[in-house]
């Protein structure tokens, strides 16, 4: 493979911002914070209280409180225990579910159907692919256990009205007599604040690795008084998950989400920045543009529709000239189907699959668009 790579697929994950890099080395360097936080001795007692700083931290950036904050081995499981767990607590066995959530949804959801004959039902969508909130009535809304969505589609970098969605649901009645509102806030974490201020759901799942932090490293916030059952025997995590919890992937969380909080307003300009070189370039190539592509998009995702060929074909070729791109998430990409998103927009079969992603992250420059354009220059898109 050409050296360097260029990478452009920071939406399946980004690399440890510095600050983190130098944490991860201090931390391991300590043989003080090797015990576990459960311990009662000197060194599980410092353990212990390293978390609880983590997690008063997480929960101080997002507007929680501590006692909502779980800390999971990523997004997949955290949005699973939200899912499930709200599932078998609830009384209708219905969850109402947006076209374009991440494949890690449709897993817990298939799941639910498979061994708990829980149904699901799209949010109906508008022809930009926004959700069609004017449609959900009340008594629609009430027939369901929880409503599940995303505040950007991780693949089209389509935005959703989450907030107006949240306060639509608020408005039946306090928790526990409503709907329960499970967002996955993933990918739009990176370009916009995710708080309980400007995203009011009941339930938000994040991973660490979507900006800056450790792989394998996630949190489940849950406010308070939201009905939901734990998977199996759970002895940490308020009762809620079981096993040690990870010291490690904690802290650096915590501080990637601190690190992203602090630099998020100029990371923003620079891609947006980006995001004009790689759309002129898309001009020069002859792609057009996506019908549901809007100003409004958040801009550290670009998604384009090949008029002519696969996103695999291009992807594994661009590969070979070292660039990394996608034609979706990490978890779906390269798989034999269709993209699941682009069939939900009214796409036929045939364009299901010429899906191509690009996502940008903290250390992006203007130098990867032209890394891009010489590897595609003799590409048939």
């Amino acid at each position: 493979m050409p050296s360097p790579v260029t990478y452009l697929d920071h939406a399946a994950a980004t690399p440890l911002r510095p600050a983190v890099a130098d944490l991860i080395t201090e931390h391991l360097a300590d043989p003080a914070l090797t015990a576990n936080p459960s311990s009662p001795h000197t060194l599980g007692r410092t353990a212990r209280s390293v978390l609880d700083t983590s997690r008063r931290t997480v929960a101080d950036l997002l507007g929680a409180h501590p006692a909502e904050v779980i800390f999971t081995s990523g997004g997949t499981e955290a949005l699973w225990r939200a899912i499930v767990g709200v599932a078998l607590a609830g009384q209708h066995r219905r969850l109402l579910v947006s076209p374009l959530c991440h494949s890690a949804v449709w897993s817990a959801v298939s799941y639910l159907a498979l061994h708990h004959r829980v149904e699901s039902h799209p949010i109906p969508l508008t022809p930009t692919g926004q959700w069609a909130l004017s449609a959900l009535t009340p008594d629609f809304l009430q027939s369901f256990d929880a409503i599940i969505g995303e505040s950007l589609c991780s693949e089209t970098s389509i935005a959703q009205p989450v907030a107006d969605l949240c306060q639509l649901v608020t408005a039946l009645g306090p928790v526990g007599q409503r709907p329960v509102t499970i967002i996955d806030p993933c990918a739009a974490v990176v370009s916009q604040p995710v708080d309980h201020a400007t995203l009011p759901a009941d339930i938000i799942a994040l991973s660490a690795e979507k900006f800056g932090g450790l792989g394998g490293s996630g949190v489940l916030v849950v406010q308070s008084g939201t009905p939901l059952k734990p998977l199996g025997p759970s002895t940490h995590e308020w009762g809620l998950r079981p096993g040690t919890q990870s010291l490690l992937g904690a802290r650096t969380l915590a501080l990637a989400l601190s690190e992203l909080t602090t630099h998020r307003p100029q990371e923003v300009t620079r891609y947006q920045q980006l995001t004009h070189a790689l759309r002129d370039l898309r001009d020069q190539l002859g792609v057009p543009a996506s019908p549901w592509a809007t100003p409004q998009s958040p801009s550290h995702i670009t998604h384009w529709v090949l008029p002519r060929t696969t996103g695999q074909i291009i992807t594994t070729q661009l590969d070979l000239r070292g660039v990394c791109a996608a034609t979706g998430p990490a978890c779906s990409s390269g798989a034999a189907q269709g993209s699941r998103a682009l069939a939900a927009l009214g796409l036929p079969d045939t364009a299901t699959h010429r899906g191509l992603r690009f996502s940008f992250g903290h250390t992006s420059t203007l130098a990867d668009i032209t890394a891009l354009q010489s590897a595609l220059q003799d590409l048939t898109l």
